[in-house]
């Protein structure tokens, strides 16, 4: 006996069913800073750090939101982790890092944190191109300490008034510090403790000062010492492709009574 339902030619497609994939592109803006300082082109710098995306954690979930994957490093997802059953509204998200990683890691330092995320629909037998440009979320802060700073005061450091006490000073050149910014906002506030003497009682600065901090950048504030005012200033540097104009913001006198 032979029964028989339908032709080949004319077998039914179910909408929904089958499974297609997904092909992911991955960049990172690269951070570029600015340094100006007032002795002038020699004294400028510039730099580029190149942001490497291949450990960068990415998570999948469907529309129901059901956990497909999660934190797998973008360089070690598999042909199989990109095919999946015909549905809408699957949720990628990806981040360099998570929260707590951004303020904790390199002895509380804190690192970078890049995230992204795209919505996107696996269409049977199809592959659908996703593009995610990841952006920098926390605001990074560097100190310059200027010649004209260091030789009036050989020992000096500038420490944040917070609970992380972070200091900068001559054996941690070029560290950067990284700070959540508060929901909603494009700015961090940090309070700046400058010090600097000479080993002596005479000429030594002992300075709080308030600066904010922009998101999606590294900052770099120079302490200048300026001859002409006897006063500290803080020079700021800000991402050289940004409109945001250099300042100066005084701290006040070097001296102590």
């Amino acid at each position: 006996m032979l029964q028989t339902g339908c032709t080949c030619e004319d077998v039914p497609t179910v909408e929904g069913k089958g499974e297609g994939n997904f092909a992911l592109s991955l960049t990172a803006d690269d951070i570029k800073t600015e340094v100006t300082t007032r002795t002038g082109e020699d004294e400028q710098e510039e730099g580029t750090t190149p942001i490497d995306v291949s450990s960068f954690k990415v998570s999948l979930r469907n529309k129901e939101g059901i956990s497909v994957f999660q934190d797998k490093a973008y360089s070690s997802l598999t042909p199989n982790d990109r095919n999946l059953p015909v549905d809408t509204d699957y949720q990628i998200e990806v981040e360099s890092c998570s929260e707590e990683e951004a303020t904790t890691a390199n002895d509380g330092w804190g690192q970078m944190r890049f995230t992204g995320k795209a919505q996107f629909n696996i269409e049977n037998n199809k592959t659908t191109d996703l593009s995610i440009n990841c952006t920098l979320k926390n605001a990074g802060l560097q100190i310059i300490f200027d010649p004209s700073y260091t030789t009036k005061f050989p020992t000096y450091a500038v420490t944040t008034v917070d609970s992380r006490s972070l200091t900068f000073k001559s054996s941690n050149k070029g560290v950067t510090a990284y700070y959540d910014a508060p929901e909603g906002s494009e700015t961090v506030p940090v309070k700046l403790k400058v010090t600097g003497s000479k080993g002596g009682w005479e000429d030594r600065v002992n300075k709080e000062k308030d600066v904010s901090i922009a998101v999606g950048k590294i900052t770099k504030l120079t302490i200048i010492y300026d001859e002409n005012s006897g006063n500290i200033d803080i020079e700021f540097g800000t991402d050289k492709d940004t409109n945001t104009d250099d300042s100066d913001v005084t701290v006040g006198d070097t001296t102590e009574e």
